[in-house]
């Protein structure tokens, strides 16, 4: 009798700790994407600049025309396997053999003028046997077109909302991220987000490309963040992400997802107001695009501190 008793008290002690302790508001996840639009690198920990995760979109593959190739026209792009090794990013995908790019970026030389979302940079061209490389992977679908690999030169000026920073910091620069330089999400997001899919269907936090992703927080309430800081390192809320089709592709084959999903469950509960001047109402949002003050490391499990909100 008594150790039963005791036992009972034991358990309501835990479910009491349980209950009232304070969840922890970690770093959860960094991914690193050294090429736009192939596969991700997760990582245990990170070294932040102002444009961006060392390597985060340094690279960028451009069409016949001088466009940006995307997972929106090119999903199997997500077949393109990044790795680092010594002085060099090594790209590999299943048949052909492995591309080196050097970190350097002296090795390169021509001067690409280079426009992402109408931002225009500057990069510098991979060179002949980049652009046979990508070249043969992209036309692998019958065509013939010329491809080729940029590294970025110049960083670009982010974008912001308006509504929420009127001054001009000389902080807001990114490489070749459609944006900004670092994209936040949120794991209590993604968990509501799935929770409205209709059906057996859940899809991944890697569906949205983000480079920190956080945990302990209610659902969406990174809408509300002004400033965070993460291991000493100041955020500054840019603009929310407003998302397309790239969400529908699987992030490992490219393949496009039954029902455009998540994209059009998201279009049900997370589009802008129609009257908001800054965000489409077709492009519904799921996280937020943040710049940092200073540079520095970061590591999963890493404390998110709210500085201000909204």
């Amino acid at each position: 009798m008594i150790v039963s008793f005791v036992v009972l008290l034991v358990l309501a002690m835990v479910l009491f700790v349980l209950k009232n302790r304070k969840t922890t508001r970690r770093v959860e996840e960094i991914y690193l994407y050294p090429v736009k639009s192939c596969r991700g690198i997760k990582l245990q920990s990170a070294n932040l600049t102002k444009f961006g995760i060392m390597f985060d979109r340094q690279w960028v593959v451009l069409d016949h025309e001088g466009k940006f190739c995307s997972l929106r026209n090119h999903p199997k792009m997500a077949q393109i396997i990044p790795s680092f090794e010594r002085d060099n990013l090594v790209l590999n995908t299943e048949g052909l053999p492995p591309l080196r790019l050097p970190l350097n970026l002296d090795s390169y030389c021509e001067e690409v003028l280079v426009s992402i979302w109408g931002n225009e940079t500057t990069g510098l061209d991979a060179g002949s046997e980049a652009s046979e490389w990508i070249s043969s992977f992209l036309n692998r679908n019958g065509r013939d077109r010329t491809y080729k690999i940029v590294v970025n030169s110049a960083p670009k000026t982010s974008s912001r909302d308006p509504q929420r920073w009127e001054e001009d910091y000389e902080d807001e620069y990114a490489k070749f991220s459609d944006d900004a330089p670092y994209l936040f999400t949120n794991i209590e997001s993604l968990k509501d987000l799935n929770s409205n899919i209709e059906g057996k269907l859940t899809v991944p936090m890697n569906r949205f490309r983000a480079n920190i992703v956080v945990s302990g927080f209610k659902p969406w309430e990174e809408d509300n963040w002004d400033t965070i800081s993460i291991n000493g390192l100041q955020f500054r809320f840019l603009k929310k992400c407003g998302r397309c089709s790239v969400p529908t592709k699987d992030h490992l084959t490219g393949k496009a997802t039954p029902g455009y999903e998540p994209t059009s469950t998201l279009m049900k509960i997370r589009c802008p107001e129609e009257d908001d001047p800054f965000y489409s109402s077709d492009n519904p949002l799921f996280g937020s695009y943040f710049a940092v003050q200073g540079s520095g490391p970061i590591a999963v499990g890493d404390t998110v501190e709210i500085l201000s909100t909204k």
